[in-house]
């Protein structure tokens, strides 16, 4: 009987060390890839650092978050995109794969710490659009301007002899 609660005893310092799978394979962070035409624009990442970042540029976020990401250049239209996280598939491997005893503190720790969760997309790339130059507003009547000076004055006489 002693070598079956030992043997329990390993099984269970076993599920409480390996527990977290995803946090062990995959960590709380994941490195996300921003790049934009034009080259050298401005991205701001929210919530996070109000330090803006030029593309490209590679930045780790949390995966326990949503994130968006402001793209500006002056002369181009801003562009927002959202960053949005998911159950990983490591976390749900967890469950299918391995005994209750096992899986229920890993899911709880790959949960609460963002492990267990991914970004749709690790890599993000837009293409901002130029502004569209101002058109010069035109007169919609045909009356002449009233700061032109000839407006209203006489004709000049017909020399015509």
């Amino acid at each position: 009987m002693n070598t079956l609660n030992r043997a329990a005893s390993y099984l269970l310092i076993a599920a409480v060390l390996t527990s977290g799978c995803a946090s062990m394979k995959y960590g709380r962070q994941q490195e996300v890839e921003f790049d934009a035409l034009p080259k050298g624009t401005t991205v701001r990442v929210q919530p996070g650092s109000d330090a803006p970042l030029t593309t490209p540029a590679t930045v780790l976020l949390s995966r326990k978050h949503n994130y968006k990401a402001y793209f500006e250049k002056p002369g181009y239209e801003p562009q927002i995109v959202e960053l949005k996280n998911k159950s990983s598939g490591a976390m749900w491997r967890n469950v299918a794969f391995i005994h209750p005893i096992i899986w229920i503190p890993g899911l709880i720790i790959d949960a609460s710490t963002g492990a267990g969760r991914e970004f749709e997309s690790s890599k993000i790339f837009v293409t901002l659009t130029p502004l569209q130059p101002q058109q010069p507003k035109t007169r919609l009547d045909s009356s002449p301007p009233t700061h032109d000076p000839s407006f209203g004055a006489p004709a000049a006489p017909d020399r015509t002899e």
